[in-house]
């Protein structure tokens, strides 16, 4: 839940945001992913417009950008490893 609301955030209205900002800090708190210093920068990140693109580039863990590295570098590995094989 947290990470749609921060994927959205920057697309909110002003209002919106604030009304939200409660249940971003509530859902950080409860899944524990996340110690309390890390929620606090999340916090401070959102309330601060010229940090949003930190949102999900930063700490925050993106799954589908680990799983695509993932293949990638197992592609690369392999494709790499093949070159021995052609020449």
């Amino acid at each position: 839940m947290a990470w749609e609301l921060l994927c959205e955030w920057g697309r909110l209205e002003n209002e919106e945001r604030w009304e939200k900002l409660d249940l971003l800090e509530f859902t950080l708190q409860e899944r524990q992913a996340l110690d309390a210093e890390q929620v606090k920068h999340v916090l401070e990140v959102v309330n601060n417009v010229a940090s949003w693109d930190e949102m999900i580039g930063g700490f925050i863990r993106d799954p589908l950008m680990e799983r695509f590295q993932a293949v990638r570098d197992e592609f690369a590995d392999i494709a790499y490893g093949s070159l021995s094989l052609v020449a």
